[in-house]
């Protein structure tokens, strides 16, 4: 009996743990797209394959892309927010990714905009109308280029706030003027990712540095 075996190429496994079926081999193509298109700074690979490697091949997914994806989004995570903390969950890709981010901003908080850019998002100054509510952060520009628009506000970490102490927003919101990073147009993206804040319900997402009342309100 001859045996026949097809012979083109096949993918490196560089770990055997698998926790579910995003572990599994026909998943690489998917795993080396995602990192492709995520906007991302060269130290987010570099660090990801550090900790990859230090993990046993028996305890490691297969796919080296799968922890540098979940790397990256970790980093990006603690990098916004320098004085976050992660409760409960595992010490995984991500939790690693965050410690990094967080690490990146506290001892070099110049390269704050070189770093935000990397990951696609672009220096911002805008002014609009604020509201929050439950589960809810919306600032709608005033800005004709983005007229109709609804962005997901939050800080970036030490955001300069001159807001009064006890101050609270009035129903209709406060205008305000607002500087940082405005997130990409994920409606313009290909592969359409959905929205952003809670529920992906808003336009963009702006992480200011700093925000300003406007007229004593």
């Amino acid at each position: 009996m001859i045996l026949l075996c097809a012979c083109g190429p096949h993918p490196k496994l560089e770990g055997s743990f698998e926790v579910d079926e995003s572990d599994k081999a026909y998943y690489a193509d998917f795993w080396q797209r995602l990192v492709d298109d995520q906007p991302h700074p060269k130290i987010t690979i570099d660090l990801a394959d550090e900790y990859f490697d230090s993990i046993e091949f028996s305890k490691r997914t297969p796919h080296r892309n799968k922890v540098r994806s979940e790397f990256i989004d970790g980093f990006f995570s603690g990098y916004t927010n320098p004085n976050g903390k992660i409760s409960g969950g595992t010490q995984d890709a991500y939790w690693y990714g965050f410690q990094a981010g967080q690490a990146q901003r506290k001892s070099h908080p110049e390269s704050i905009t070189e770093i935000m850019k990397s990951f696609g998002w672009e220096e911002a100054r805008v002014t609009g109308v604020w509201t929050v509510g439950f589960e809810h952060s919306g600032l709608v520009p005033d800005d004709g280029e983005h007229k109709g628009e609804q962005w997901w506000i939050e800080g970036v970490g030490d955001t300069g706030y001159d807001a009064p102490e006890g101050f609270k927003f009035p129903d209709g919101g406060v205008r305000i003027d607002a500087v940082g990073f405005l997130s990409p147009n994920r409606k313009q993206d290909e592969h359409d990712f959905g929205g952003w804040g809670h529920n992906g319900a808003y336009d963009r997402e702006i992480k200011c540095s700093r925000i300003s009342l406007l007229n004593g309100r």
